[in-house]
């Protein structure tokens, strides 16, 4: 069956292209080329930017990019091989000899019940009636304790009940502003992030610890995010890639076809 690096790798070598003049003249990384053609996707950070590079190398030869993309698709959904069900026979044979032996064993155990119940089942019930008269002088005994003048509500008049509109003694109306000022004290900034591209440039960003979007920008395009805590960036041509955080233009992140992955605002950076 033809694969895409298969029909990819021959119409370039047909064409009697280089690699080098395909990945300068579309600005992509030579290194994720290779890998398309020997169809080793996952040295490639992620499968948006593995359909893109599809595409853009397709183009590049003058293919069909939704045939190579459907090749792609059919290779990495290849149903597994089932295996077929084991028979369960030798189950069933090997629970049915016990099934005698559980039967005999329940009816002894019902049998040993009833006797045992028919013969204690009188000396049961004569206790029973000897105990009814006991429980009603018990109860009767209980009525007085209801009548307990102690547990009366003791009188209030004496007692002065500050209003619900006046001070409270010993209270300062300084307590007030302060509860008024707290929310204030606890905003958070919002932190800004704005992402244009001047080359063709896979982004993945990350907000907050959230799972990453993906993007697929051209030349020209931006987008603009926002976040509490962080922002998690990735990009596939850092040379390409400008970046404004809060407003401060940090400016491209690295050479073009470089693969950067940088953490706002702690700067941290990780080439791949």
């Amino acid at each position: 069956m033809d694969t895409p690096g298969i029909i990819l790798k021959t119409e370039r070598e047909k064409q009697k292209k280089s690699l080098e003049e395909i990945a300068g003249s579309l600005k992509l990384n030579i290194e994720y080329l290779k890998a398309i053609e020997n169809e080793q996707y996952q040295l490639i950070p992620a499968e948006i930017y593995t359909k893109a590079y599809l595409r853009f190398y397709a183009g590049a030869l003058g293919l069909d990019c939704d045939s190579i993309m459907g090749l792609y698709q059919k290779q990495i959904n290849v149903p597994p091989v089932r295996k077929p069900a084991q028979p369960e026979e030798k189950e069933k044979e090997a629970v049915f000899p016990y099934k005698p032996a559980l039967i005999i064993a329940s009816v002894v155990s019902i049998a040993l019940l009833l006797i045992i119940i028919v013969k204690h089942r009188e000396p049961d019930i004569a206790p029973v009636q000897g105990t009814k008269k006991p429980v009603v002088a018990e109860t009767e005994e209980v009525k007085p304790e209801e009548e307990s003048p102690a547990l009366e509500a003791p009188s209030v008049t004496g007692i002065k009940v500050p209003e619900i509109n006046g001070e409270i003694p010993g209270t300062e109306k300084t307590g007030v502003t302060e509860e008024q000022t707290a929310p204030a004290a606890g905003e958070v900034k919002r932190l800004s992030l704005e992402i244009s591209v001047t080359d063709t440039a896979w982004i993945s960003a990350g907000i907050d610890g959230d799972k990453p979007k993906e993007w697929l920008l051209k030349s020209g395009e931006k987008i603009s995010l926002s976040a509490s805590e962080k922002f998690v960036v990735k990009t596939g041509n850092a040379g390409g890639t400008r970046v404004i955080f809060n407003g401060q233009d940090i400016g491209p992140v690295g050479e073009r076809g470089e693969v950067i992955e940088i953490v706002l605002p702690e700067g941290g950076k990780k080439q791949y």
